[in-house]
């Protein structure tokens, strides 16, 4: 939770408010950009882990339904892809930025809020979700499996 706090802060800060506010004050986008990305995942730092106790809380989450919600993202194909994405993306453009003589701040930022973009796309893309059945499968013997459930 703290990290998709964190990328959610990230992806607006970067890439919808900072480019509004840069047109309406006439500011360089570049600077506006970092600065909005920096806030934003301070903001997903800080806020994350108040918003996660304070959901927990909501919910009265005990330690076997937090055990059984972490083991069910862990298994989550999409989530775990987007983490992967997000953290070797942030881990190449920080290593790259330093390298260049920028700081590692600017290519941490954008290789993580790039790294969830791009997992998105490319992950319904390379490996669409499967499609929902409309109608139970039926048994060996022809009855709705639902039915004999009763």
């Amino acid at each position: 939770m703290v990290s998709d706090i964190f990328k959610v802060g990230t992806i607006l800060g970067m890439g919808i408010f900072a480019p509004v506010i840069a047109l309406i004050r006439k500011r360089p986008i570049a600077t506006t950009v970092l600065k909005f990305g920096r806030n934003g995942a301070i903001f997903g730092v800080v806020a994350g882990p108040a918003m996660t106790e304070g959901m927990l809380r909501s919910k009265n989450a005990d330690d076997d339904s937090i055990w059984d919600r972490c083991y069910r993202l862990r298994q989550n194909k999409g989530q775990v892809r987007t983490d992967r994405y997000a953290s070797f993306c942030a881990l190449g453009a920080g290593t790259a930025t330093a390298l260049m003589g920028q700081g590692p701040l600017v290519g941490v930022l954008t290789g993580y809020a790039s790294g969830t973009v791009l997992s998105g796309v490319l992950g319904n893309m390379l490996d669409p979700p499967e499609p929902k059945e409309d109608k139970p499968k039926e048994g060996k013997d022809g009855k709705d499996k639902l039915k004999d459930l009763k």
